[in-house]
């Protein structure tokens, strides 16, 4: 498995991946990148409930919020512990003019990194991070053409694109771009621009 996957996810992407890894362990939360050095963290249960565009995905072994709001100042504010967690970088929305003169919408990626040096806790939390992502996204992320969205190549290693993003593809003016190049992305079978 890959340490970490880019993502192409919508609002509506992020809830189903955190229901699906809080229905695997009620033991995960979610960290807002912003407040994650205050003494009191606040230990969200969904994705979109966080503000910015970066979260920790945290293994808390733990159900019971101020025992893992303890746990947190412990073990990863203080770094004083080997914690389980993983990065998502959350994907953005944006618009850019096309050579043919057409505004489309861009979904731009975002990233799912698993943290740490492969200890038990972080091999297991990568488990059921990666087996969640299979059941709420596809692999099928593919190299197109920005106005007739004919295939130019293989599939994006290393990528997914959440069920609700795929949904949000069929429509010809919405397409998909890596964060970290102008490769555009879709998925030529679900539509063919005019």
């Amino acid at each position: 498995m890959r340490n970490q996957l880019q993502t192409y996810f919508l609002s509506d992407d992020e809830a189903a991946l955190s229901q699906c890894l809080r229905n695997y362990s009620q033991t995960l939360f979610f960290v807002e990148h912003d407040r994650a050095g205050s003494e009191n963290v606040e230990l969200h249960v969904d994705l979109t409930e966080c503000q910015s565009g970066f979260a920790y995905i945290w293994d808390a072994e733990t159900n019971d919020s101020t025992i893992a709001q303890e746990n947190w100042s412990k073990l990863v504010r203080l770094k004083s512990g080997d914690a389980a967690m993983a990065q998502f970088l959350r994907s953005r929305l944006t618009t850019d003019e096309l050579v043919n003169g057409r505004t489309v919408n861009l979904l731009l990626s975002g990233r799912i990194a698993m943290m740490g040096a492969g200890t038990e806790r972080q091999v297991a939390l990568k488990t059921r991070v990666y087996k969640a992502l299979s059941n709420i996204a596809t692999a099928e992320v593919i190299p197109v053409s920005p106005t007739t969205r004919e295939r130019l190549g293989q599939k994006q290693l290393g990528s997914r694109i959440g069920f609700h993003a795929v949904q949000w593809c069929e429509d010809p003016m919405n397409i998909l771009r890596h964060v970290g190049s102008q490769t555009l992305y879709g998925l030529p079978s679900a539509h063919k621009a005019e």
